[in-house]
């Protein structure tokens, strides 16, 4: 069976593995993992904290058979600074920006 569901705080941690620690979109500059995977997921958890509570839900995890085997990661642009370094640049105000589908 397949289901979708919310992020919130008692799941965050079914996020699968590297998209739980990845901090990609929530970072600038040289990327790589500099931080130990501790410090990553608990830097992923304060992202996913603030945006939210400015924004609403912003991450979602696919299961099939009980076991997570996607990830879903969306938000107004401006929560992700990355998207800056592209010269496609942010989306518009008014459009949620896909970071993440695997």
């Amino acid at each position: 069976m397949f289901k979708i569901e919310k992020v919130n705080e008692n799941n965050f941690q079914k996020i699968p593995s590297p998209c739980r620690y990845c901090l990609y979109w929530q970072t600038t500059g040289s990327f790589g993992e500099e931080m130990l995977k501790p410090n990553m997921e608990e830097k992923k958890k304060e992202w996913f904290s603030e945006v939210a509570e400015a924004f609403g839900s912003c991450m979602k995890i696919a299961y099939y058979n009980g076991f997570p085997m996607g990830f879903l990661q969306y938000a107004p642009a401006k929560h992700f600074p990355r998207i800056k370094e592209y010269a496609s640049g942010p989306a518009s105000d008014d459009a949620l920006f896909l970071s993440c589908l695997t």
